[in-house]
């Protein structure tokens, strides 16, 4: 869905993207250098910054966006509007710094695009992980005063069909993540 949304932006104009590799801590310090240098390159002749989750991969260029001047718009994908340290899911309550730069993230935007309104607020009762309730305005409250805008993912639901001949076991689920 995120390269969909980048060829849609691709046909406005320029587009200049840069994918923060978080597979390992040892690594992202020099990533985030990376990412900085870029961003300081691309974003002062920008129209704009647009940032797919919260967390480590939006802190800088949603600063740099905002010491430049341009309009920040953050898309919450889900992990970024949760904690459920149990499983080890969420961005909240899984560790200071996480939290830190989710929460500045969220706070150097100036538009946010949750996929499905239900991750800016809801309750929660699905499964006692986590907490009663749920979503990135809950878990940094300033956000409610930032604009928000449900930006649901952008793919062909032509692909996902369900086989009409295939037989159900009773009882039976299939989980995919």
């Amino acid at each position: 869905f995120i390269n969909v949304e980048i060829e849609v932006l691709e046909q406005v104009g320029t587009v200049k993207t840069f994918c923060l590799n978080q597979g390992s801590k040892i690594k992202l310090p020099f990533q985030l250098i990376k990412q900085f240098f870029q961003g300081l390159c691309n974003i002062p002749q920008s129209d704009f910054v647009v940032c797919h989750f919260a967390g480590y991969a939006s802190f800088i260029p949603n600063l740099l966006g905002r010491i430049f001047g341009k309009p920040r718009f953050l898309i919450i994908g889900g992990t970024d509007a949760a904690s459920m340290p149990e499983i080890f899911y969420g961005s909240f309550g899984r560790g200071k710094a996480l939290e830190w730069v989710t929460k500045m993230a969220y706070k150097h935007a100036t538009h946010i695009l949750p996929v499905h309104e239900r991750l800016a607020f809801q309750d929660y009762s699905y499964h006692p992980f986590g907490g009663k309730v749920q979503g990135y305005q809950h878990f940094y409250p300033a956000a409610i005063k930032i604009p928000m805008t449900p930006f649901y993912n952008a793919y062909d639901t032509t692909l996902f069909q369900m086989d009409k001949t295939t037989k159900r076991k009773p009882n039976s689920f299939i989980s995919i993540g």
